[in-house]
This record gives structure tokens, C-alpha cells and sequence, in this order.
């Protein structure tokens, strides 16, 4: 899969776009906190998200799990 790079408008287009009272992410972060913070955010934001294209970066989902052979 492939992506192209993004750049600070795209992005401001993107958090324009959002709908209002929505959640994202892992962290909870409102809409309505990105379109405050959208003037400051989105530069770092388009540079972090081409930084990533390249390292194939992913969100890990870690499972705990005992091992039934080793006992407490």
C-alpha cells in the first residue's frame, strides 16, 4: 500500500472537516480541541504523518496473556 505525502493544508482540511462532539484516537482527543488547536497543530502534524510513511509506523495491540505452564 502506498500513501503520498501530506502537507499542512491538507491536513487543515482534514480538522475543517471533522464533525462536531466527535472523539478520535486512543487519546480522546474532541474535534472541537482540534479545531481550536488547528492553527498550531497542523504543521506538526503533516510532518509527523510523512516521517511515518516511511517507517511503516503502526499502533501496537498488546494482548496479556498467562502462560497455564508457570504457576504462581
Amino acid at each position: 500500500m502506498f500513501m503520498s505525502p501530506t502537507d499542512p493544508e491538507e491536513v487543515s482540511r482534514i480538522i475543517t472537516s471533522l464533525k462536531p462532539n466527535n472523539i478520535f484516537g486512543h487519546g480522546g482527543v474532541s474535534s472541537k480541541l482540534l479545531k481550536t488547536l488547528k492553527p498550531a497543530i497542523c504543521e506538526p502534524i503533516s510532518i509527523v504523518i510523512n516521517k511515518s510513511l516511511g517507517t511503516n509506523m503502526k499502533i501496537p495491540k498488546l494482548y496479556p496473556f498467562t502462560n497455564p505452564k508457570k504457576k504462581n
